[in-house]
């Protein structure tokens, strides 16, 4: 038996290596996709504050004194939508803000709505209660609450609307914890993972700009799956206890935000990590909040105005 061997000399090797510098050259320089909303501010809270910070660490300011435990900003990055024992809205550059619930005073007394998240059309705002475990809708101007599921569905947690408006995933408890999705017109669900899969149990998510992914936290890992439920994939470091929690796409999609101890501190931090591949290899991850003096959660970054 006789092999053939391939003889590549110097000059092909230079060539070949010019071409692969070439090609990495162009990967790296693809922007964002097309129609993605140019990256604006990044607001946090410290459970006491509401405070808006640059991507780069810079001009950090606090916008109001607002208990908050959930934020997300309109499509438009004009206005921010926040929680906590009810929904409000405000202006993302600070004001008055206005209490979207004040038709529905038992909801809003009894609910303890804890997420909320906005409409790509920025018409309506999907939210949820810690204590009744249920799914709401409303629209922007504070009019038409209705449940998503009905009223007898309960267990229900973290809705957040997809970037195409035409589903709403959701982690449902009394299926495990299951990382769903209904469509919003036809009310049919779907899984997208299951909360005894390999990943282990989501706590939090968030899809991507695209709507071709979805990003999630299970302790203590951060994973990314496409939103067919194909394809999971590890996107923490492969480091014991090192994951970030409250995970937030940015608006080009280009990086996501998450919420952590940094090691050997004491106090929550944001961190951005890289939109692909999160803080695993091939990706990056760097600390945003090094400015704050105190404990950063809920990151939210909103689009330009």
């Amino acid at each position: 038996m006789t092999y053939r061997t391939n003889v590549v000399s110097p000059w092909g090797k230079v060539a070949i290596l010019m071409l692969l510098a070439m090609v990495s050259a162009v990967a790296l320089s693809i922007p964002p996709r097309a129609g993605a909303a140019p990256n604006g501010p990044i607001l946090f809270s410290d459970y006491k504050n509401i405070w808006k910070i640059q991507p780069d660490g810079s001009k950090l300011k606090k916008v109001a004194r607002r208990a908050v435990w959930s934020l997300d900003a309109s499509p438009n990055g004009k206005t921010l939508a926040y929680t906590h024992d009810g929904l409000f809205t405000m202006p993302i550059k600070g004001g008055r803000p206005t209490n979207l619930l004040r038709r529905y005073p038992i909801v809003a007394r009894f609910a303890g709505v804890n997420w909320a998240s906005w409409a790509p059309n920025g018409k309506r705002i999907v939210f949820a209660g810690q204590n009744d475990g249920r799914i709401y809708v409303i629209k922007a101007s504070g009019k038409g609450l209705a449940y998503l599921f009905g009223k007898n569905r309960t267990g229900l947690l973290h809705p957040v609307w997809s970037p195409t408006g035409r589903e709403i995933a959701y982690i449902d408890v009394r299926k495990g914890s299951s990382l769903m999705a209904v469509n919003v017109k036809s009310g049919k669900t779907r899984l997208i993972y299951p909360g005894d899969g390999p990943a282990g149990t989501p706590v939090d998510f968030d899809w991507h700009p695209s709507g071709d992914r979805i990003a999630f936290y299970a302790p203590y890992r951060d994973w990314m799956i496409d939103s067919d439920g194909s394809d999971l994939r590890q996107i923490s470091p492969d480091a014991a206890f090192v994951s970030y929690e409250n995970l937030d796409f940015s608006p080009d999609g280009t990086s996501l935000l998450g919420r952590s101890v940094a090691s050997g501190g004491t106090t929550s931090e944001i961190w951005e990590l890289d939109g692909t591949f999160g803080g695993a290899p091939g990706g990056f991850v760097h600390e945003v909040t090094s400015s704050f003096g105190g404990s950063a959660f809920f990151p939210e970054w909103a689009p330009k105005p």
